[in-house]
C-alpha cells in the first residue's frame, strides 16, 4: 500500500514538473518568470547546449529509481544525491553560461545582486563607519542596502586569514587572475581577497552537503521515506538557478536548525543545549540574509503543532522551547552590537 502511494505521489509530482517546465519553456505567462519588482528574462537556450544537462538528469533519475527499489541502500542514496546535486548544478551553469568555472567566479566577484565578497573588499574595516551597518549599506545602495553583516564579515575574515597564509593565497591569486586580469578594481585586491573567492566559487559543493542534513531530519519525521526525500533534492530547479550564490546554502542552514530542534525535543526531558543551538543556527542564517526571516515562524509552528497537538504536552513546555530558541537566535546579534 505504501509503495502504491509513493508511486502515485512520484507520478503526480513528475507530471506537475513536466507541465510547469513546458509552460515556462513556451513562456505561457510572464508571471511564471517572476514579478513584484523582479522578473527573469525569457532567453531560451539552443537545444544542443542543454543536451548534456538533459542526459545527466536522465541518468540521475534512472539511478534514483533503482535506489528507491532498494530502500536499505542509504549510503549509496546519500552518495547519489550529493553527487547528483553537485553535477546537475554545474551542468546547468555550463548550459547557461558556457564556462561554469568562470560563471562561478563572476558571481562571487561581482557587485551585482547582493555581492557580499565585493562589499567585504570595499569596506574600511579599520575605521568605525562599518559599525553603523545600515548607513554603510545605504552608501553602497541597490540590493546591498538591506544586506546584513554575516556573509560580508565571513568574506572579510577569510581574506584576513588567507593574507596570513601567503604561499596559499598567492597561488590562488595566480590561478584566478587570468579570469579577470583586465579589471583594475580586482587587480588591487590583496592575495587573501583573491583566495577568499574560492569559498564562493565552491557554493555548489556546500549546497551538495544539504542531503546529509536532509536525511538526518527526514529520518526523524518520515523514517520510511527518508531515502526518497534525499533523492528528490537534486532535482529542485532553484539549486541550479542560483548556483554560485549564498541562496543555495540556506536550505542547509534551515535543515540544521530543524534537526537541532528535533533532537532537543525528542525526549521527555528537553535538551536545552540543542534547542539553543537551533536558535543560534537560525540567528546565523538571519545574520547572513533576511530571506530566512520565515524560518523562526515555521520552526515555532512546528514546535507548537508537534508538542501541543500531536504529543499532548503542556503549553509551558512549548514556551520554554521558544524562549531558549530565542536566546540562541539573539546571541549572534548581541555579540555583533557589543
Amino acid at each position: 500500500m505504501k509503495r502504491t502511494s509513493h508511486k502515485g505521489i512520484a507520478v503526480a509530482a513528475g507530471l506537475l514538473t513536466i507541465v510547469t517546465a513546458l509552460a515556462i519553456s513556451v513562456d505561457l505567462s510572464e508571471w511564471l518568470r517572476g514579478g513584484y519588482g523582479w522578473r527573469w528574462p525569457y532567453e531560451p537556450l539552443e537545444l544542443v547546449r542543454v543536451l548534456p544537462l538533459i542526459a545527466l538528469v536522465g541518468v540521475y533519475i534512472g539511478g534514483a529509481y533503482r535506489l528507491l527499489r532498494r530502500p536499505r541502500r542509504t549510503g549509496f542514496a546519500l552518495a547519489w544525491s550529493i553527487g547528483g546535486t553537485l553535477l546537475i548544478v554545474l551542468a546547468a551553469v555550463a548550459a547557461r553560461e558556457g564556462d561554469a568555472w568562470f560563471a562561478l567566479f563572476a558571481r562571487t566577484a561581482s557587485n551585482l545582486g547582493t555581492g557580499p565578497h565585493w562589499v567585504a573588499s570595499h569596506i574600511d574595516w579599520e575605521g568605525g563607519a562599518w559599525r553603523d551597518w545600515s548607513a554603510q549599506m545605504a552608501f553602497f545602495g541597490g540590493h546591498l542596502s538591506n544586506l546584513p553583516p554575516g556573509s560580508i564579515m565571513w568574506y572579510a575574515g577569510l581574506s584576513a586569514l588567507f593574507d596570513q597564509l601567503t604561499p596559499m593565497s598567492s597561488a590562488a591569486r595566480a590561478w584566478l587572475m587570468p579570469l579577470q586580469c583586465q579589471n583594475f578594481d580586482l587587480l588591487a585586491y590583496t592575495p587573501g581577497q583573491w583566495a577568499s573567492m574560492l569559498f564562493g566559487m565552491a557554493m555548489p559543493l556546500w549546497a551538495a552537503l544539504t542531503p546529509l542534513a536532509l536525511y538526518a531530519a527526514a529520518r526523524r519525521i518520515v523514517p520510511d521515506s527518508a531515502q526518497a526525500v534525499i533523492l528528490w533534492y537534486p532535482l529542485i530547479p532553484g539549486l541550479s538557478g542560483f548556483a554560485g550564490t549564498w541562496n543555495t546554502v540556506y536550505p542547509l542552514l534551515a535543515l540544521l536548525a530543524l534537526l537541532a530542534i528535533l533532537i532537543g525535543c525528542r525526549d521527555q526531558r528537553l535538551k536545552l543545549g540543542w534547542i539553543g543551538l537551533s536558535g543560534l543556527i537560525t540567528g546565523i542564517g538571519l545574520f547572513i540574509n533576511f530571506a530566512l526571516m520565515p524560518l523562526p515562524l515555521l520552526l515555532g509552528l512546528f514546535v507548537l503543532f508537534n508538542e501541543v497537538v500531536i504529543r499532548r504536552r503542556m503549553l509551558a513546555r512549548a514556551i520554554a522551547i521558544g524562549v531558549t530558541f530565542a536566546l540562541g537566535l539573539a546571541a549572534v546579534w548581541i555579540v555583533f552590537w557589543l
